[in-house]
């Protein structure tokens, strides 16, 4: 999951990197333990960086080991620091020579993965004394697990995290207001699930006959389930590997407690009383670890994606050239049904569109919404929900795609009456060429290039869309009168409708 090493707090002199597996090796102590796998060159190729400095690096080197008055020459890695940097990456002068961190190849087995060196072909390899070498036979000590490091929290007027306790019995309990080591948990990937370990205890989450969460050395499958911006927890009660049955975990007043029914894996989506869990991701990239729950990241940098300026959307909501990530997911799922008749133009259900408004808002995307949604009974989205969904997003928008100093330019009366003509679909559209140009200049030269970007996939869009309006009924022109308000809306300075 995380390794340390052994000169903690600083990166001077290179010192051999020793992995933090042993349960007493205060895995959660800092953030020395945490590396950086930062991809190079090639693939499924990287260099690992240690997260407390951003020149530190490990490098594979052969050292000599005394043994029956022979010199033997083992392959150790060591932990040293890189000052300069080129195209190739980081490096450092010894004399006139550049070397630079070694490169590893990551290799993923199932639910782990394993590390090869790519000059020498060896693999990393965890020795019982913890310092990690260089083997050139691929064994299970070659294994590493993936996990993350938390901090687990309620939501109250001041935030308590949950810890182990240091009574005979294990327990999981609420009783700090600050991350240190009893309040971290690692969470670790199994493929289907994940197990927990409570760093504290050196041991992993499970329930006691009683149902309550404690810890014990042999963990219990765990399953979350994203609620907007908290998470629901299930954990397992049964032995049964082939046939795992969850409970839901949810607060108490001083600890977490269980619901009194188990539920199938299949029926966690429809669980009707809620846990409100947050999640604080463990640490931030520099020395200190960062106690910022996912709610809090929501409130303070986060905005809500309907009503905010593309401009000033979080990089999180933004694609490629900062076209909206909602406008793509809305227009993957409508292409999927272009046949469909009356497209943009038969109004979806009201509640069902201010419902998923209200999820997108509260920072699910589209795609997490819609299954969210088809779960509870009795409901499922339509085409036609989404597709109005689409129109409130750029009628709600502050300033609309195109404002109104723009729109006034638009609707000029050309001088010169030329007209061309062009086919979309199965109909002839006939423009005046010089609005036609005017319309190109404005879109090139006073759209702002994130504003370019987007009308560029929603014209792409809705001209798929007007290629099958034999089907859907959509020509150019229909498709212009549903959509000209929502792109254009505000008081333009001249009558013309555009």
């Amino acid at each position: 999951i995380v390794h340390g090493f052994q000169k903690t707090m600083s990166i001077g002199e290179p010192t051999f990197v020793r992995a933090s597996y042993e349960v007493d090796s205060q895995i959660s102590d800092s953030t020395n333990e945490c590396w950086v796998l930062e991809w190079a060159d090639g693939h499924r190729q990287c260099r690992i960086r240690s997260l407390l400095s951003e020149k530190g690096y490990w490098r594979m080197v052969k050292t000599r080991k005394k043994k029956s008055k022979k010199q033997k020459f083992l392959h150790d890695v060591l932990l040293e620091e890189y000052p300069d940097a080129d195209d190739e990456g980081p490096y450092m002068k010894i004399e006139d020579r550049i070397v630079r961190p070694s490169v590893f190849y990551v290799a993923i087995l199932h639910t782990n993965i394993a590390l090869q060196h790519i000059k020498s072909k060896l693999w990393l390899d965890i020795q019982p004394t913890g310092v990690i070498t260089g083997s050139e036979k691929y064994e299970d000590s070659c294994l590493l697990d993936l996990g993350i490091k938390v901090g687990l929290s309620s939501k109250h007027k001041h935030r308590r995290y949950y810890l182990n306790t240091q009574l005979i019995k294990k327990y999981i309990t609420q009783d700090a207001r600050w991350v240190r080591r009893r309040q971290t948990f690692i969470f670790i990937f199994r493929g289907t699930h994940l197990i927990v370990y409570a760093a504290g205890d050196s041991k992993y989450w499970k329930l006691d006959k009683k149902f309550r969460l404690a810890t014990s050395e042999q963990p219990a499958k765990v399953q979350l389930k994203n609620n907007g911006v908290f998470w629901d927890i299930f954990i397992d009660t049964s032995d049964d590997e082939e046939k795992p049955s969850y409970i839901q975990l949810l607060q108490g007043p001083d600890k977490i407690i269980c619901t009194a029914s188990q539920i199938r894996p299949e029926d966690m989506a429809l669980s009707l009383e809620r846990s409100k869990f947050e999640l604080s991701l463990l640490p931030s990239a520099k020395n200190k670890d960062l106690n910022l729950s996912q709610s809090q990241v929501n409130v303070e940098e986060q905005k809500e994606l309907f009503g905010t300026p593309i401009e000033e959307l979080p990089p999180n909501l933004c694609g490629e050239n900062g076209v909206p990530l909602f406008l793509d997911d809305a227009i993957a799922f409508i292409s999927d049904h272009l046949n469909s008749e009356g497209l943009f133009r038969i109004s979806g259900s009201a509640d069902r569109i201010k419902e998923l408004r209200m999820m997108l808002n509260s920072g699910l995307s589209l795609v997490e919404a819609i299954p969210e949604m088809n779960s509870r009974e009795g409901v499922h989205i339509t085409v036609d929900d989404i597709s109005g969904l689409l129109k409130h997003y750029f009628r709600d928008l502050l300033y609309p795609l195109f404002p109104p100093d723009l729109v006034e330019i638009l609707c000029q009366e050309p001088s010169d009456k030329t007209t061309v003509k062009s086919m979309c679909g199965t109909e002839s559209v006939v423009a005046y060429r010089e609005t036609q140009l005017n319309v190109k200049s404005v879109v090139n030269r006073k759209l702002s290039k994130i504003r370019r970007a987007t009308l560029d996939t929603l014209c792409g869009f809705l001209y798929e869309v007007a290629c099958n309006c034999e089907v859907n009924k959509m020509t150019p022109h229909n498709l212009a009168l549903v959509f000209a308000p929502n792109l254009a809306h505000g008081k333009p300075a001249v009558s013309h409708a555009w």
